[in-house]
Order: structure tokens, then C-alpha cells, then sequence
């Protein structure tokens, strides 16, 4: 954790030696930006599927250094299996469990970039999320049935976290361009409200973007 802070700082210090040397006019730039990954919960139940999906906001300092920050809507999912018994305890089969759990999220990442036509990045910083909704969805394929169970004020309801990715973008022409990163999302906080338990997130995504300068 403490290497991930130190990585954020020193590219916090590189940007802004950067911008002192230089003189571009700074630029606004918005976007979209979504994708798909793998979600888990650390020491807990199996990985599942995750996506992210919003849009994003970028304040240009200097030709090599940004802030972007956004909204985004993230969906983070992972499963386990419990046995089911009969009425005098025995055990029949298992059945599978789908935990889900859906967030609004806003990150605020410093950007560091370099390259010319194409332009790579390296960004890292912070990110808060609120829970909107956390499901189970039960599927018992022997009696083909599922059933589902909100459970959301079973969980804190805010998250902090961090935030590290790196990237591509491509320009699409002078006011725009196409982006391709990979971004790992680290709960720092436990949502479980128990005492003593640890129930954090973590989410590993494959992001493609576009962006619009102003």
C-alpha cells in the first residue's frame, strides 16, 4: 500500500516540475469511458465479473500533466457455493451464489503523460464510491429456481480506494482521441460492519474512451 502512495506522490512531484517548464495554455477535456474486467473481495469467495462505465473530466496543467476526475457507475460481482440439507440437517447439493454489488464512484487521478502522435499515460490517486445496491442471487440448478436478496444495510455504505492504470490514446484528430488503459481499483475500507472482519474490493479493468478538448 505504502509503494502505491509512493507512486502517486512522485508522479505528482515529476508532473508539476513539468509544468513549470512549460508554456501551453492549459485545456479542458471531457468523454465517456467504460469497460470490463475481474472483481474480487479480498480473502473472500471466488472472483466474478466487473464493469465500469461514466464519464470523465480532465483539467490540462502543463503539456504532460492532468487531473481527471468524472463519474462513474461500477459494477463489482464475485461468488461462492453453499450446501443445502433437508430437513434433518443432511446434506443434498450445493448451490451457487452470486454476491453484486453496485456503486457510484468518483475518482480524482493525476495524470502523467508522454509521447507525441501517440501518447502514453501513467495515472494514480484516489477514488470514492457510494453503495447503491448489494444483491445475492441464489441459482439452485437442481430444482431450476433462483432467488435474489437485497441486503444493502448489511454493508458500509462508502468506500475510498485506490486508484492505478496506465494507457494508450490515439488521436482521432486535433480536438479528440480514442484511449485504451488498464486500471486496478483497491478498496481501502472495509464494507463489512462487523467488527474485526475484512471485506475490501478490488477490481482489475480493461477501459477504452473517448475524449473531447474544449
Amino acid at each position: 500500500m505504502k509503494a502505491l502512495f509512493g507512486l502517486f506522490v512522485l508522479v505528482v512531484c515529476v508532473s508539476f516540475s513539468q509544468f513549470s517548464n512549460c508554456q501551453t495554455v492549459s485545456k479542458i477535456s471531457f468523454g465517456a469511458q467504460g469497460g470490463a474486467g475481474v472483481s474480487s473481495f479480498q480473502g473472500l469467495l471466488e472472483p466474478g465479473l466487473g464493469y465500469n462505465g461514466g464519464f470523465t473530466f480532465s483539467y490540462k496543467f502543463a503539456d504532460r500533466f492532468s487531473v481527471q476526475s468524472g463519474i462513474n457507475y461500477d459494477h463489482k460481482q464475485t461468488w461462492d457455493e453453499i450446501l443445502l440439507v433437508n430437513d434433518d440437517m443432511e446434506p443434498l447439493y450445493n448451490a451457487n451464489i452470486k454476491h453484486i454489488f453496485e456503486f457510484v464512484s468518483v475518482p480524482v487521478l493525476a495524470n502523467l503523460n508522454f509521447g507525441k502522435k501517440l501518447t502514453y499515460f501513467v495515472n494514480a490517486g484516489p477514488y470514492f464510491a457510494f453503495l447503491l445496491k448489494q444483491k445475492m442471487l441464489v441459482n439452485d440448478e437442481m430444482q431450476n429456481t433462483s432467488s435474489v436478496t437485497t441486503n444493502t444495510d448489511s454493508y458500509n455504505r462508502f468506500e475510498i480506494g485506490f486508484s492505478l492504470g496506465a494507457g494508450l490514446a490515439i488521436p482521432i484528430n486535433d480536438n479528440s482521441n480514442l484511449s485504451f488503459s488498464l486500471r486496478n481499483n483497491l478498496g481501502l475500507n472495509s464494507l463489512s460492519k462487523p467488527a474485526g472482519s475484512t471485506f475490501k474490493t478490488n477490481s482489475t479493468l480493461l477501459l477504452v474512451g473517448v475524449n473531447f478538448n474544449l
